[in-house]
């Protein structure tokens, strides 16, 4: 498993987050698999440093990922 953003990939799996797409802040409460992207914990930071927080193409182009 690796980062959607990045594409890093670590050796175990602790080192990776989930990052919700659609914030729970907005009311939303009950999370499916395809809301969710894997990210690595630099660049979830990165996605909640702004608001609303990016999603993973805004990522993707902020870190110069993978496509």
């Amino acid at each position: 498993m690796a980062c959607m953003a990045c594409a890093f990939a670590p050796r175990g799996d602790s080192q990776l987050d989930l990052h919700h797409l659609d914030p729970i802040s907005e009311g939303q409460r009950r999370t499916r698999l395809e809301d969710l992207a894997v990210l690595c914990a630099n660049c979830h930071r990165f996605a909640h440093s702004v608001e609303p927080p990016m999603g993973v193409e805004g990522l993707r182009l902020a870190v110069g990922g993978v496509d």
